[in-house]
């Protein structure tokens, strides 16, 4: 089951990568679930007050979904960091994914100011994290 958190983070990238309004098509392909799922989805983010669904054009963050969208995404670079330097997991990006929703902000602003201080964490601009930008395999 895919979270509301990924699919916030998909819209983020794209977003950051200025794809907006971004197409509920990529991200259904990009999280591996059908386009009526990711719509029922982004309709449920809709009534949090997270996303803007605009009918056959796509989602845009609202700005308290850019500021969640933002915590989350800042909490996976560091989780994926972690498991990859830390850790050494073969999937880091894909474990931290799943781990996105299970820790706190202050407890990955912990882990990155203790055992990551050195490393620069991703430009979702430049450099997305390919879990979040291409479809699974």
């Amino acid at each position: 089951m895919t979270s509301p958190t990924e699919y916030l983070l998909v819209v983020y990238v794209a977003a950051e990568r200025r794809q907006e309004p971004v197409s509920t098509g990529h991200v259904a392909e990009v999280v591996g679930r059908s386009p009526s799922a990711t719509t029922e989805a982004f309709d449920r983010l809709a009534d949090r007050g997270l996303v803007r669904v605009e009918p056959y054009e796509g989602v845009r963050l609202t700005d308290d979904g850019e500021a969640a969208a933002a915590e989350a995404y800042e909490t996976f670079t560091t989780l994926a960091r972690f498991f990859r330097t830390v850790l050494r997991l073969p999937d880091a990006e894909r474990e931290a994914l799943a781990a996105v929703d299970t820790v706190d902000a202050v407890v990955a602003e912990r882990i990155a100011a203790r055992l990551l201080s050195d490393a620069e964490p991703p430009d979702p601009a430049r450099d997305p994290p390919a879990v979040l930008v291409e479809p699974p395999e």
